[in-house]
């Protein structure tokens, strides 16, 4: 508001196009914040219950808490930026279940790795007597 009185006080005509450019971009980049963080917290929910989990138990996951997050980001974005940061937001989503799946892999690999070694210990026992 205040660089609409300044321009008009000089004699110059404020662009309005500009202005709403701006505050669509704003509105998209909150609306993309938010919505991110709506699936984030949602796969930490689901994560949350336990794990390691089965690929296609992460894909559910990842497919409730992106649909939720999509239907977000669409009741609030707005103006002709409203596709870019939808295509922002799908990337940061999958980004965030790579790494999901990758710490997933990881737990797996570490659980296998006990039960193994407990198995080993048992056996070993075992054949000792």
């Amino acid at each position: 508001m205040k660089s609409y009185v300044e321009s008009i006080n000089k004699g110059a005509i404020p662009s309005i196009e500009s202005s709403w450019a701006y505050i669509c971009k704003n509105e998209c980049l909150k609306a993309q914040e938010d919505a991110f963080e709506l699936y984030r917290k949602t796969i930490a929910e689901e994560i949350a219950s336990g794990g390691p989990f089965y690929e296609q138990e992460l894909k559910e996951f990842h497919t409730v808490a992106k649909q939720n997050a999509l239907d977000n980001f669409t009741k609030v974005a707005v103006g002709d930026v409203k596709e870019k940061f939808l295509d922002d937001l799908k990337e940061k989503m999958k980004q965030k279940f790579q790494q999901v799946k990758q710490d997933n892999e990881q737990s797996c690999e570490q659980e296998c790795i006990m039960f193994l070694r407990q198995s080993y210990t048992d056996i070993e026992r075992a054949l000792k007597n």
